[in-house]
């Protein structure tokens, strides 16, 4: 497996593979908030949004494969991440973590620490505090009622 910066050949199925992702969050959220994950992550937004300087994609391939995605964006000395995601396939197998590192390492160059709101499920609430993140509070019921878990870690 190999981790880059997602590069335009490879944005297509980058975000065929977060649509697959976002589509199985129907349990979570309601249908229109997962129909506004995927436009915002659609090739045509991922392009747009891979312009700007303030934003990092990275992508693990498998045989020249997007197998997962990571995504956040630089304010402040902190680093956003955003989304986070494996292809269902390739979950618990490292793929996620290596992910994460890879990330940490890039940004540490600009950035104190990395921040993210994740309300996925306690799965995700786990896999991060495995990876070194505390949970720095819960927003209870917030954007479509959802509970949302404020995570961290200083770099």
């Amino acid at each position: 497996m190999k981790i880059g910066k997602l590069k335009t050949k490879d944005v297509k199925k980058t975000s065929s593979i977060l649509e697959g992702i976002f589509s199985s969050m129907n349990k979570v959220f309601p249908k229109h908030a997962v129909s506004v994950f995927i436009y915002k992550n659609s090739e045509s937004e991922i392009l747009r949004l891979m312009q700007r300087n303030n934003r990092l994609y990275l992508v693990a391939k498998e045989d020249d494969k997007p197998i997962g995605v990571a995504h956040g964006y630089y304010y402040g000395g902190v680093f956003y991440l955003l989304w986070l995601g494996v292809k269902e396939e390739f979950r618990n197998s490292g793929v996620g973590s290596k992910l994460l590192k890879e990330m940490e390492k890039r940004v540490r160059k600009r950035c104190h620490k990395i921040q993210l709101i994740s309300a996925i499920d306690l799965g995700a609430l786990r896999f991060y505090k495995r990876n070194g993140y505390q949970c720095e509070g819960v927003l209870r019921k917030a954007w479509w009622s959802v509970d949302y878990y404020n995570l961290g870690k200083i770099l």
